[in-house]
């Protein structure tokens, strides 16, 4: 597989999320993380570091803790949010993160 990166100052839409892609997002972040996003939410020019954000600020606080346990120390040095009471860290608009390609 070739590697890639993605910009996540990018907006959804220009990274081609397109309604189908939308919902299917949605659905899979209410089964799977008990969030539900509105599928017009992702439609309306967020970036993923924005949608990000939402996201987990949606997670309930049991799952922020898992997922807090698990990030690299390098995050901390990113730009920091709040969430369900809880210091984050996430990548600045600038960051660019390492994708596969050909992989979902």
């Amino acid at each position: 597989y070739a590697h890639a990166t993605v910009d996540l100052s990018l907006p959804l839409h220009r990274l081609g999320l397109d309604s189908l892609m939308a919902l299917e997002l949605r659905n899979v972040l209410r089964k799977d993380l008990g969030v539900l996003i509105p599928v017009t939410e992702f439609l309306q020019g967020k970036n993923v570091q924005q949608m990000a954000q939402r996201v987990l600020s949606e997670l309930p606080s049991d799952i922020v803790e898992n997922i807090r346990a698990t990030l690299p120390p390098s995050v901390s040095r990113e730009k920091e949010f709040r969430s369900a009471g809880q210091e984050w860290n996430v990548p600045t608009s600038t960051t660019r993160v390492p994708l596969i390609a050909g992989q979902r």
